[in-house]
């Protein structure tokens, strides 16, 4: 059965400075033997990203137990020892967060050195416990993300074949030590930051490798686009001054009617009971209505900000792609969707399970400083939102408000038309766009969480028509299936974003067109 104890390490949020790492550490309770696992009891969510990595943290580390606590026996020891192991993974969980963040200070943070490293908040757990005699030994255990050559960024020494991290840390830290601030961070902010824990006084060797990465795939465009394709973007407060996110909003709907939406004219007529945009798109043989809603913190006096909460609620809901834009931070009870400062309205991301959510199929963009910490992993806490049925982009850096770059960027890829006909792009294409976007002196790190379970091949691809002969592209049944030239012969291809998806004896392998960039093709293996 699972053990009562839950863990909360709380730290300062920000995008620079110290993490606010809401860890739950869910245990379970042991009987009388003397191994057990008090591993965190939320599964791994799939991700991808195409310029940064997960990486597995372990290290081993033991607890010598008190003459009192040796003295326990059977369940009454063991849960003993679970909240010591609890204990020991938040002391580690503080002490690596404090000590890694000494490599990226500001001004690397700011430049295209990059060096970021992000604690997955639901991943800290104690593996594998032994206990023997008086002492109980286990795994500590953490998943991270950072750019893709953080292993060469870091200072790693090479022991036994692997790359470790020698850490320093206090086991007697408390966690109230790095309690300290409640605020989201923006572009440039410096956060919160904590008083200093006591020196350390032990050590532990962390063992860094990257960890199994999801193959690319393509989001579920049928399933999307059913019944129109509904986007909602929500802008929210900015307490930066002077503040972006009016600025921020009016270069969104700029975009919006720049992808042919019509309804309101111009974005000082756009209310919160203003129409959708509307426009359309042909995909999958029809016309698909695009619908689209916008919503910034200036649509609501102070004294009713209840109607901006009313409005995410509602519309993120209903809508097929849902956005949001604006500051975030790691604390799960404080940060999550924030809708305006001073007042503040907004809703945590421990609110997230409490929302009224279908299980529809959807797409959510958290675009806010460091969102992958927790974002994708409290929504998935929901009982209606699953990977299976909803793919989460998150932030692995700084996020940025600057002329609706990133919104641009995915609502124009997943809407992608080449002669006036959608094209499906997969993932890694969409997030490479992204990625790709930003004008800033920093490199941001978007990823998306859930597509494990997404197709390989083209939603338009005819997968019985892959390596029959053809004389031309017509022959091949889709828009983004190539007639190819293999040998002295010519056979069908069709757009794939892994070998998984084509089929024993085909492998997909990236092919250059002036027409139809960024395309890979089913072909005959070699």
């Amino acid at each position: 059965m699972k053990r009562s104890l839950v863990r909360a390490a709380r730290f300062a949020p920000g995008c620079v400075g110290v993490v606010s790492l809401g860890v739950l550490l869910h245990c379970q309770a042991p009987s009388s033997a003397s191994t057990a696992d008090f591993s965190s009891a939320e599964s791994e969510v799939d991700y991808r990203s195409t310029a940064g990595l997960e990486y597995d943290v372990t290290g081993t580390t033991s607890i010598v137990l008190s003459t009192e606590d040796a003295a326990l026996e059977g369940a009454a020891r063991d849960e003993r020892v679970g909240v010591l192991v609890g204990d020991r993974v938040d002391a580690i969980s503080q002490a690596l967060d404090k000590s890694l963040r000494v490599y990226w200070p500001e001004e690397k943070r700011l430049s295209g050195q990059n060096i970021a490293v992000l604690l997955r908040q639901s991943t800290p757990t104690g593996a594998s416990v032994q206990i023997v005699a008086t002492t109980a030994t286990f795994e500590y255990r953490i998943q991270v993300a950072g750019p893709n050559n953080l292993l060469e960024s870091l200072p790693l020494e090479t022991k036994d074949g692997k790359k470790v991290y020698a850490l320093s840390f206090n086991p007697a830290a408390s966690v109230a030590v790095l309690d300290a601030g409640t605020s989201e961070a923006g572009v440039g902010d410096a956060g919160s930051t904590s008083a200093a824990p006591t020196a350390p006084t032990e050590s532990i060797d962390l063992a860094w490798t990257p960890a199994a990465r999801s193959l690319d795939a393509f989001p579920k465009y049928k399933e999307l686009f059913e019944d129109g394709l509904d986007i909602y973007v929500h802008v929210g407060g900015d307490h930066n001054e002077p503040p972006g996110d009016l600025r921020e909003a009016e270069a969104i709907f700029d975009e919006l009617k720049g992808m042919g939406l019509t309804g309101v004219n111009t974005f000082d007529e756009l209310t919160l009971d203003s129409p959708p945009l509307e426009g359309n798109m042909q995909a999958f043989g029809t016309s698909v209505s695009i619908r689209a809603k916008l919503v910034h913190s200036f649509m609501a006096p102070v004294d009713q900000l209840d109607k901006l909460v009313n409005a995410f609620k509602t519309n993120a809901k209903t809508a097929d792609v849902v956005v949001y834009k604006g500051h975030a931070g790691l604390r799960s009870n404080y940060s999550g969707t924030v809708f305006h400062y001073n007042p503040r309205s907004s809703i945590t991301m421990d609110e997230f399970k409490t929302l009224d959510l279908t299980d529809k199929q959807q797409i959510f963009l958290f675009d806010g400083c460091e969102t992958y910490g927790g974002y994708a992993d409290k929504l998935y806490e929901h009982p209606n939102k699953t990977p299976e049925n909803t793919d989460i982009i998150s932030t692995g850096n700084y996020s940025t408000l600057h002329k609706a770059e990133t919104t641009r960027a995915l609502l124009l890829a997943l809407t992608e038309k080449v002669n006036g006909q959608f094209r499906p792009l997969s993932w890694d294409t969409v997030i490479k766009r992204m990625n790709v976007s930003n004008a800033s002196k920093w490199s941001p790190i978007y990823g998306v969480h859930g597509l494990d379970d997404n197709s390989k091949l083209s939603p338009l691809a005819d997968a019985t028509k892959i390596g029959a002969s053809c004389s031309s592209n017509a022959d091949c049944g889709a828009l983004d299936s190539l007639c190819l030239k293999v040998g002295t012969g010519s056979v069908c291809g069709a757009a794939c974003s892994d070998s998984s998806g084509c089929g024993t004896g085909f492998t997909c392998t990236q092919v250059k067109t002036n027409a139809l960039p960024d395309l890979s093709q089913c072909v005959p293996a070699k």
